[in-house]
């Protein structure tokens, strides 16, 4: 694990908002709805699928399921764009299945914390694929401090 500094850049997909327990299956149907529309998007920079956790308030999670684009010319129906400035994260690449994400983001802010990092709940999950081929997660949490 390490620090890094992260450009800004700018993503376009399908925000889900939902509670904890609803999270997993809302999050399915965004995967779903957003996969079968992704070439929709324009200006799409590489192939990998990006997951946002933008925030959590209480029990309530605003993630943003998206690709990275270059410019934004135009949103597809029900899409939104998200800039997201550039931040220091502790970074993680995560190799193996997806199932063992969860457990690299704590391990990431357990990292953070014995290094006293001051962290939030806004993390970047990079590594997606329009196959659902597994491949390597890079794993970002911003660090505020």
């Amino acid at each position: 694990m390490k620090l890094v500094e992260k450009g800004p850049f700018k993503v376009v997909g399908v925000e889900v908002v939902a509670d904890w327990e609803q999270l997993p299956t809302e999050m399915r149907k965004a995967w779903a709805a957003f996969m079968s529309r992704r070439t929709e998007i324009k200006n799409r920079v590489g192939e990998a699928l990006i997951d946002v956790s933008v925030k959590q308030d209480g029990t309530r999670y605003t993630q943003f399921v998206c690709s990275e684009v270059s410019a934004v010319e135009e949103l597809p129906e029900g899409m939104m764009t998200l800039d997201i400035p550039a931040q220091r994260y502790v970074h993680h690449r995560h190799i193996g299945p997806v199932e063992g994400i969860v457990a690299t983001f704590s391990e990431m802010y357990d990292w953070a914390e014995c290094n006293v990092l001051t962290t939030d709940a806004f993390k970047l999950d990079i590594g997606y694929t329009a196959r659902g081929a597994q491949r390597a997660h890079d794993l970002y949490i911003r660090v505020l401090k």
